[in-house]
């Protein structure tokens, strides 16, 4: 809870778009930028759902990647980052996007 807070807050003043519904349905939040971070994105419901990052990249908070980001306030900086198109969110992940400042 406390990354998503932490995103939220650093997403604040942004003009945040929301997009989906819930419950059962993939709900992202996508702010503006050409750097850092720009969004979020979790399933909500209880089968896998593929997502368009629209070049992003992002991070997954998994039951993997749980532990790691409970001992560390600074997880979601230094969280290895992926670069793929659509990323699969197992039921009721969630997932940081960044935008990179070349736009690559």
């Amino acid at each position: 809870l406390f990354h998503v807070v932490r995103a939220l807050a650093a997403l604040t003043d942004r003009g945040i778009v929301i997009q989906g519904r819930a419950p059962g349905d993939i709900v992202a939040l996508r702010g503006p930028g050409r750097a850092g971070l720009r969004g979020m994105v979790a399933n909500l419901g209880d089968e896998p759902k593929r997502f368009d990052t629209a070049g992003d990249s992002s991070v997954t908070l998994t039951p993997a990647s749980f532990v790691a980001a409970t001992d560390d306030s600074d997880w979601l900086w230094h969280a290895d980052r992926r670069r793929d198109r659509t990323i699969l969110l197992a039921p009721f992940d969630l997932a940081f996007l960044f935008a990179e400042e070349d736009g690559a």
